[in-house]
């Protein structure tokens, strides 16, 4: 998608708005497949929950990770198989599980929730599949600056040593056939990557209490740049070092099936939020440019601090300090302060650049009552789907 057919679209359409394409979310999920055809890929919903993504995703071949049962029920409507979508999230109520007991894999995330599994098939008359996710010791994962979900002390999980203190026979319901370990999100760094899989491996390969293990799902936790000083995850890399590590070859021989989830790796590239500049002024000798998006609209770079590079369509004259607000009665409705970007007009069209995963759905949608945002999505040059 280049600067000319982003003008294009955003000039026949009211801003602010999300536009995403498509082609660089198959291309990214080719890629993945290429360099790691071991694994049945897994798209995890939260990143991005459209359902013509979920749809296109699901037509490519791709189970899916949900954290809800809206997203299961998602996952299922556009096309997901029950047995290649799994439900992995903390704190299910009775309801939840109950809502999703024969229709997708679920993923245990607690010692009492798995006696709430036993219990509802109990009830049912009936022997379910679960999975677990466990939390394994990792002390590497701390050199991670980003979200960690494991390795440490964590409300995801359950800690491996409680695990295996368990007494399945207490569970005769319930049928422990998979297991879930993610450390942490948006890495970057391939060797933090390689020791986790590292230690995935070698944790299912040593665990005596499961018998009949026929999953594994390896928390990908892939990372894109965000900052310019960032470098793209060099994924040829760690294909080769996977590939080279001795447990993972071990665990390769064997008849278990390696899920891969990956949410913002597939879909943050593949997303502008798309705005224009409402008003320029000066206030005590600094200068604001208002923006008619705002943290309804786009609120992970206010929330998260992380930088989503601009995009500018008019870039005549020197670049100029500037603080770039949103348009809602808050000052915390601030998205970067004292940026050097070129000289802004109203009217003027600007975008933030990797807004395609969480975006739409982490905003404040109802804040202040505003319109909510369009997501438009295009597919090549010749395909425009609202």
């Amino acid at each position: 998608m280049d600067k000319e057919q982003v003008l294009a679209i955003a000039n026949n359409e009211a801003s602010p708005f999300y536009l995403y394409d498509l082609c660089v979310i198959e291309n990214k999920v080719k890629q993945i497949m290429a360099s790691f055809p071991e694994f049945r890929l897994l798209y995890s919903i939260k990143a991005n929950p459209h359902p013509s993504i979920v749809k296109h995703l699901a037509n490519m071949g791709l189970g899916f990770d949900a954290a809800s049962v809206n997203e299961v029920q998602l996952a299922l409507n556009q096309g997901g198989m029950s047995d290649s979508v799994f439900y992995s999230a903390p704190g299910k109520t009775i309801r939840d599980l109950d809502a999703t007991l024969d229709c997708c894999e679920i993923i245990a995330d607690s010692i009492n929730e798995l006696n709430r599994l036993n219990c509802l098939a109990h009830s049912a008359e009936c022997k379910i599949r679960v999975g677990v996710r466990l939390n394994v010791m990792n002390t590497k994962i701390t050199q991670s600056t980003n979200e960690i979900m494991g390795g440490v002390a964590s409300k995801f999980g359950i800690s491996i040593e409680d695990f295996n203190t368990l007494n399945m026979e207490k569970l005769p319901n319930i049928d422990v056939v998979g297991v879930h370990i993610y450390f942490g999100s948006q890495l970057l760094d391939v060797k933090l990557i390689i020791n986790n899989f590292h230690i995935i491996a070698n944790t299912v390969l040593s665990m005596k209490c499961i018998k009949n293990i026929q999953y594994i799902n390896f928390g990908g936790g892939f990372g894109i740049p965000y900052e310019k000083s960032e470098f793209c995850l060099d994924i040829k890399q760690l294909s080769d070092l996977l590939h080279n590590d001795l447990q993972f070859q071990e665990l390769n021989q064997t008849s278990i099936r390696l899920n891969l989830e990956l949410g913002r790796y597939l879909v943050a590239e593949c997303g502008y939020f798309i705005t224009r500049i409402l008003d320029v002024k000066n206030s005590y000798g600094k200068k604001f440019a208002i923006i008619d998006g705002g943290m309804n609209t786009f609120y992970r770079p206010i929330m998260t601090g992380n930088f989503h590079e601009i995009v500018q369509f008019n870039t005549n004259g020197e670049s100029e300090i500037v603080t770039l607000v949103g348009k809602l009665c808050t000052p915390i409705d601030k998205y970067y302060e004292d940026i050097a970007l070129y000289p802004l007009s109203v009217d003027d069209i600007i975008a933030f650049k990797n807004a395609g995963a969480y975006g739409f759905s982490m905003s404040l949608l109802e804040f202040i009552s505003h319109d909510r945002p369009k997501e438009i999505l295009i597919w090549g040059k010749s395909h425009e789907l609202n």
